[in-house]
């Protein structure tokens, strides 16, 4: 086995008992770093099918336990803004996962922020994500009744 694949698989096995906490973000974040090494690296074009097959993988399951944690502790905000954190550490052009699931993420990050903070408690960066999503319903309703019209 590829010493690259070999890290990455030990770095999520890491990562996965502590993928609660910052400990195993770094965790993840090393793996990111050595996937999108391994991407760039011509000389290493026999390992791509294979690392961007593990990091999608990788991600969907992120993605599932994104949505564990919002649904079985709807109050733990912290543990929800690690797991989006997690997500976001895979928002790299160079590792080609679909932009859309990003956006995706931010929407259910905007949404939790509506549903679980008073709005007095907002910081400026809750503020960015909730106008974020407040032009993004604008522009869908806006494209909808151009629609209609036609």
């Amino acid at each position: 086995m590829n010493r690259d694949i070999q890290s990455l698989l030990e770095l999520w096995s890491k990562f996965e008992p502590q993928r609660n906490s910052l400990a195993g973000r770094k965790h993840l974040a090393e793996l990111v770093d050595i996937a999108i090494d391994v991407l760039l690296d011509d000389s290493k074009k026999d390992y791509h099918a294979s690392t961007r097959q593990l990091i999608n993988t990788w991600f969907m399951r992120l993605e599932n336990w994104y949505d564990l944690a919002c649904d079985q502790k709807p109050n733990d905000f912290q543990l929800h803004l690690l797991y989006f954190q997690n997500l976001q550490l895979f928002n790299e052009p160079d590792l080609g996962l679909i932009s859309g699931l990003f956006e995706n993420a931010a929407i259910i990050e905007a949404i939790h922020i509506l549903k679980t903070k008073p709005e007095t408690d907002w910081s400026s960066s809750d503020r960015k994500k909730i106008n974020w999503l407040d032009e993004k319903l604008e522009s869908i309703s806006n494209n909808r009744r151009k629609s209609e019209e036609s």
